[in-house]
C-alpha cells in the first residue's frame, strides 16, 4: 500500500473527502511516517545487520564514545572490523554502570571488548580503541526515510501497512477543532494501533535492557 492509498484510507475513515478538506494531505503523511516509526519503535519490524549509514560506525583512535543513528532503536549485537583486517572481532553487550566500574579500575585504552548503549543514541565502546576501524552494529531500526511522495511505500512488511492508518486516525482526531476533534474516536484508534503493534516501551524497560549483562553472537546472529 502506498502513501496515496494510506491517505485515501484515512480520509474515508474521517469522513473528509470532499475539498476543502478538514485534514491536508501533508498532516497525514506525516502521522503515516510517525506511525511508522512507533510501529517500529513498539514491535521491533525493522532488523538490518547489513553494513550501511545506520549500522557502521567507524572508530576513532582513543575515542570511546559514539553517536548511534537516529534511526537505531535497539542494538542486538556488536562486532569490530580493523583496518585492514577480513575477520569481525565480536563484542560484548553489557550495561554502562559495567565499563564505568571497569574504567575506575584498569586501563581504558586497549582492543575493545565490550560496547554499551546508554540510552541517548550513544555507544560506549571498553577499552577505547588504540587502532582504527569500524563498529558493525546489528540493530533494530526505523525507516531510512519519510513518507512524503504519493507512490512511497512504508518499509515496513505489507501486511501492517493498514495499521499505520490507526495512527493517521488517532492525530487527525486529537485537532482541536469542533468538526473533526473526537477524543472517544482517538483513544479508540489508538487501543487498535495498540492490539496491532504492542504497548510504547518505557523509558524503565529500555533501561533494564540495556543494563542487563549478556553475551553477543557473532555479526549477523540475533
Amino acid at each position: 500500500m502506498n502513501l496515496a492509498a494510506l491517505i485515501a484510507m484515512a480520509r474515508e475513515r474521517l469522513d473528509d473527502e470532499i475539498e476543502p478538506y478538514l485534514v491536508g494531505d501533508a498532516s497525514l503523511a506525516g502521522w503515516a511516517t510517525e506511525g511508522e516509526r512507533e510501529a517500529c519503535l513498539r514491535a521491533r519490524l525493522l532488523f538490518d545487520d547489513e553494513p550501511g549509514e545506520v549500522t557502521t560506525v567507524p572508530l576513532a583512535l582513543g575515542q570511546g564514545v559514539y553517536r548511534l543513528d537516529p534511526r537505531a532503536l535497539f542494538v542486538v549485537s556488536a562486532n569490530i572490523l580493523w583496518s585492514g583486517e577480513t575477520r569481525l572481532h565480536a563484542l560484548e553487550l553489557k550495561g554502562l554502570d559495567w565499563i564505568r566500574d571497569q574504567s575506575r579500575r584498569v586501563s581504558s585504552f586497549g582492543m575493545p571488548e565490550v560496547l554499551a548503549d546508554d540510552g541517548r543514541a550513544r555507544v560506549h565502546v571498553w577499552p577505547r580503541p588504540v587502532r582504527p576501524g569500524r563498529l558493525q552494529l546489528a540493530l533494530y531500526r526505523a525507516p531510512m526515510r519519510a513518507l512524503l511522495d504519493p507512490a512511497d511505500e512504508p518499509e515496513i512488511a505489507p501486511e501492517y501497512h493498514d495499521g499505520l492508518i490507526d495512527w493517521m486516525l488517532y492525530r487527525a482526531f486529537q485537532i482541536k477543532d469542533r468538526e473533526i476533534e473526537d477524543v472517544s474516536r482517538a483513544a479508540l484508534a489508538l487501543r487498535d494501533f495498540t492490539l496491532r503493534f504492542g504497548e510504547r516501551p518505557t523509558a524503565d524497560v529500555l533501561r533494564r535492557h540495556r543494563e542487563r549483562r549478556r553475551t553477543t553472537t557473532r555479526y549477523g546472529g540475533y
